[in-house]
């Protein structure tokens, strides 16, 4: 027996975070017209936080058959992240669902009390103003961490704050990413040797150490890589914290990601 959500449950849900994804990283619409202009499309889902029968994902047998099926224990999701949270249970806990539901929640609250004409800039929106170079490499590097990297981060260290072009957090570890196109001419590295001594020398607020990856997106001359990576190598063994070398062809990353 499965302790399913009546269709009061899941018109609520939906309604309470204004037919969006609940997760944060995704916020797509949920519905919208269809072809016939008598019907309305839905993509969404009223997803279980914890499981609708023993045996489900994230399943809490402490709970009762009313509990499981309440509007408490539901969360709307697109039906892509439907899937990939039952797929994915250490990285999708209970917590991090709940969490979800609460900023899906608050987003909509607030976008109804807010009486204007602004709202927050999308992600999407923000990645636009990248170059085409920049982009490439946020979608290598959100690809081989499978996790969105974040551009354009200020981060509190010391007594004061750190920009970085992007970031993500790997464990307890701030993953700082530097950025650089190179079309052949001369590679500003001493750019990159800064953050390399900044970062070793800076406390933060919330994070064990501080780790960088330098991505380069060439457009030159393939035999002029070579010489940039060797110079990246040993700016990396010197350094006084863990550096991580990225170089990418932007032709092969324009393709790949269709850019």
């Amino acid at each position: 027996m499965r302790d399913d959500f009546n269709n009061k449950v899941k018109r609520t849900a939906a309604a309470r975070v204004g037919h969006r994804c609940s997760n944060p990283h995704c916020r797509k619409p949920t519905s919208g017209p269809g072809v016939d202009p008598s019907r309305a499309l839905s993509i969404g889902v009223a997803a279980h936080i914890t499981a609708a029968s023993p045996g489900g994902p994230r399943f809490d047998g402490s709970l009762s058959a009313e509990q499981r099926s309440s509007i408490d224990n539901a969360i709307w999701l697109c039906q892509s992240c439907g899937a990939l949270v039952d797929r994915d249970l250490d990285r999708f806990t209970v917590d991090t669902l709940l969490d979800w539901k609460r900023r899906a929640e608050n987003a909509a609250a607030a976008e109804l009390t807010a009486g204007t004409k602004f709202r927050p800039i999308a992600t999407s929106e923000l990645r636009q103003e990248l170059t085409i170079g920049e982009l490439a490499a946020v979608r290598a590097l959100s690809e081989e961490f499978g996790w969105d990297v974040a551009t354009n981060v200020n981060i509190p260290a010391s007594d004061g704050w750190l920009n970085l072009h992007a970031a993500v957090v790997r464990g307890e570890d701030l993953v700082a990413i530097e950025i650089r196109e190179y079309n052949g001419r001369n590679l500003p590295y001493f750019q990159i040797d800064h953050p390399i001594k900044l970062g070793n020398t800076l406390k933060f607020h919330r994070f064990h150490k501080f780790v960088l990856y330098v991505a380069v997106v060439s457009n030159a001359p393939p035999e002029l890589d070579e010489r940039v990576r060797a110079r990246l190598s040993q700016l990396a063994s010197t350094a006084p914290c863990e550096v991580n070398l990225r170089m990418y062809r932007l032709n092969k990353l324009r393709a790949k990601y269709d850019l």
